[in-house]
């Protein structure tokens, strides 16, 4: 049996998708992180390694004292280059540096190289690249995920020099998104031919399907929203970066227009500052009882029934996008898309994915978009039922994974 270490955040979903659809392919998967606090195996039967338990004290030590003289360097760099580091952070709330990333790299690289796999998927550049890039010796894999190459790469010269480094110390670069590839190629000098796109390995048409009447009775109970009502959801996360003050003052306005409508906006994971101040605008417009707020992490199944409730769903990602999994649940669930005007969704839009779209730094062009769909029921229905068209002929996560993994074979040989 093959052995695949996937080197990512325990806590986020997509390691743990890649692990289990691995395990259905006869591969043993585990993840492997620098520090980990909770089960040693997760409830979906994927065992997780921490490398920091397996420094030495001296070596913990030297960690240490190597981060405090980077910190010391990098804080020196943001200085330096102060007006460059706020305008790529600018509408995040985190502010990402390189040098975690280094020190977890060399921690875990180390870890993953005594247990020598048959080879290991890095998954986010900046958080996971460098300790991917640095399992010599083995089959390496690195899976963008959209802000590591399009945002932290250029907050500082260094963090642009590590991205770059470990794009191109490994073997096979997979991107979700068609138009990264040249991207990718020209910015970070990385061969074209070991850059592979992969639309997704895993999208669940039984959750993520249309609910039938009697359940969205059920849904919309749960939740305290009338059954007839028009549900319109924004399925990204309530950040800034992800256009959350567009979508509450285009939902406020649109609100306004529509007596019918009804809204869900999706916290957790850092957004609490964000949803706080919505909720303070919801109470003082007098909104509060046609908003669901999910202040705090929710299952990915109570999202799905949100989804598949919602007959318009926004994602206006204000940062350049690879090809989102909220946006490919949420078509299959049904809803009628409203997405920012970017180039991947263009170029889903050739391949017959239909939407709205949109500048999404604009409320009024959501307002619109909106209006139209609530006025045309009939062009909203035909949007939707395109998309499971498209969802049927492009999204085949058996047949990507098959095509994936001979990639990955190709690959082993050349080490054997």
């Amino acid at each position: 049996m093959k052995k695949a270490l996937i080197l990512g955040d325990p806590y986020s979903v997509f390691p743990r998708e890649l692990a289990e659809v691995l395990r259905s392919h006869g591969i043993e998967a585990k993840i492997v992180t620098r520090f980990w606090s909770g089960e040693q195996v997760l409830p979906d039967g994927t065992p997780v390694l921490a490398s920091s338990e397996h420094e030495t004290p001296f070596r913990k030590r030297a960690y240490q004292q190597l981060q405090r003289n980077l910190e010391r360097f990098e804080n020196f760099l943001i200085r330096q280059q102060r007006e460059r580091y706020d305008r790529t952070l600018k509408d995040l709330a985190y502010k990402p540096k390189f040098t975690p990333y280094l020190i977890d790299g060399l921690s875990i690289a180390r870890l993953v190289r005594s247990i020598r796999p048959d080879f290991v998927c890095g998954q986010e550049v900046s958080a996971y690249g460098l300790a991917t890039a640095w399992c010599f010796g083995i089959p390496r894999i690195l899976l963008p995920w959209g802000g590591d190459i399009f945002i932290y790469g250029e907050t500082t010269t260094m963090a642009g020099l590590l991205t770059t480094h470990a794009l191109r110390h490994v073997d096979l670069v997979v991107t979700g998104a068609v138009t990264s590839i040249p991207y990718i190629a020209s910015r970070f000098g990385v061969e074209p031919s070991r850059i592979y796109f992969a639309s997704s390995w895993r999208l669940d048409r039984q959750q993520f399907r249309r609910a039938d009447p009697e359940v969205r009775r059920q849904i919309c109970e749960q939740f305290n929203i009338p059954c007839n009502a028009l549900i319109v959801m924004n399925v990204r996360r309530f950040f800034p970066a992800w256009g959350s003050d567009v979508v509450l003052e285009s939902f406020v306005r649109f609100a306004a227009d529509q007596s019918s409508a009804h809204f869900v906006l999706l916290g957790g994971a850092g957004t609490e500052r964000f949803t706080a101040t919505a909720l303070e605008r919801i109470r003082a417009e007098g909104l509060s009882e046609r908003f669901v707020v999910l202040e705090s992490h929710r299952p990915l199944s109570q999202i799905a029934k949100l989804m598949s409730v919602a007959d318009i769903f926004v994602s206006l990602m204000r940062k350049r996008d690879l090809r989102s999994s909220s946006v490919y649940q949420a078509a299959a669930a049904g809803g009628a898309p409203i997405v920012s005007d970017q180039p991947e969704y263009r170029c889903m839009e050739k391949e017959g994915f239909r939407a709205l779209f949109v500048d999404g730094d604009d409320a009024n062009a959501v307002v619109r978009a909106l209006q139209e769909y609530a006025t045309k029921p009939t062009m909203r229905s035909s949007i939707a039922s395109a998309n499971q068209t498209y969802l049927t002929a492009y999204i085949d996560g058996e047949m990507e994974m098959r095509k994936f993994l001979q990639k990955v074979d190709e690959i082993c040989q050349k080490y054997r």
